[in-house]
């Protein structure tokens, strides 16, 4: 796997309430960090003021699994984000995403940049149909790897410290 991702496992002790939100294994897939997209916090929480979520990560805003159908959301500015069906598709999604690195330099033509944009999106809805909605999270993090630049290479490695060596 590519540089992309951090893998360090997640070394909570399990507790019986999370099962009702996802299995004990599956929560300990999910990887520390893919750079630019997703940091998962210390430990999972779920927060007083919403017990129908389990809190498992903290990019720009906090994101969780739901009670009752395990799909994964973010916190939005005026209603839940959706992200993915359940864990494993996120998981998945996650593990796609850092696969495709390295994206593009900075010298990169912007056509060969939307294809691999279009080649990205194609593979995120293959694993999760729900995903072809306009989505915000992972169709705003696309238009962020389009129109900001930043997944090239030097921005992940200036950012990050993110290099294209694979492991």
């Amino acid at each position: 796997m590519v540089a992309m991702i951090d893998r360090s496992p997640w070394g909570f002790r399990a507790q019986d309430i999370w099962g009702k939100f996802c299995p004990d294994e599956t929560l300990r897939k999910i990887p520390k960090r893919v750079y630019g997209v997703f940091d998962r916090i210390d430990e999972p929480v779920i927060r007083g003021d919403f017990p129908d979520r389990l809190v498992i990560g903290n990019p720009n805003r906090c994101i969780y699994i739901c009670e009752g159908d395990g799909s994964v959301m973010r916190s939005g500015i005026d209603s839940p984000e959706f992200i993915n069906s359940d864990v494993n598709k996120f998981i998945w999604s996650l593990e796609t995403f850092a696969q495709f690195y390295p994206y593009y330099t900075d010298d990169t033509e912007i056509e060969s940049i939307r294809r691999k944009e279009g080649e990205i999106k194609k593979a995120l809805v293959s694993i999760d149909k729900a995903v072809s909605r306009d989505t915000d999270f992972w169709f705003g993090l696309l238009e962020d790897f389009e129109s900001y630049g930043e997944f090239s290479t030097e921005f992940l490695f200036d950012e990050y410290g993110v290099d294209a060596a694979t492991d």
